[in-house]
């Protein structure tokens, strides 16, 4: 009765076509690509609307096995997860301007909490390198 977190099954999607059942591999890659926002952001749990940096990086992970199949769910949540990272025009609330350099790259825990996550930028990282392997980055 707990909320699931989407994130955490988030290899569902890659193993969606493994199902014998093609209605269930259907029902998955459905489930996963309606719950998207219009933003490109993924919520923790289909109950909530909250959005984190880690969860979408981890979809987008996976997402990024089937390119094709999921072109446009890659291009919305890569902008999305790209608003979230830290670069020189947006480090101006941390006060301490030594963290500021360190920071930038890094994204954002979500829109609330600025904290910077490395696992968000391990799981983009990831999606990006899969990306490149299929010669659909430069």
């Amino acid at each position: 009765k707990e909320a699931l977190s989407l994130a955490g099954y988030a290899e569902l999607v890659t193993l969606a076509p493994l199902f014998n059942d093609g209605i269930t591999a259907k029902n998955i890659e459905q489930w996963y690509t309606d719950l998207q926002h219009t933003d490109g952001s993924f919520p923790n749990t289909p109950q909530s609307s909250f959005a984190y940096t880690r969860g979408a990086a981890k979809i987008f992970e996976v997402m990024a096995n089937d390119p094709e199949r999921y072109a446009e769910q890659l291009r919305t949540c890569v902008s999305w997860i790209s608003d979230m990272q830290y670069d020189k025009d947006n480090l101006y609330f941390v006060p301490d301007a030594a963290k500021r350099e360190m920071l930038i790259g890094g994204f954002r825990h979500d829109y609330g909490n600025q904290q910077a996550w490395s696992d968000a930028t391990v799981h983009f990282l990831i999606g990006v390198a899969r990306l490149r392997t299929r010669c659909l980055l430069g």
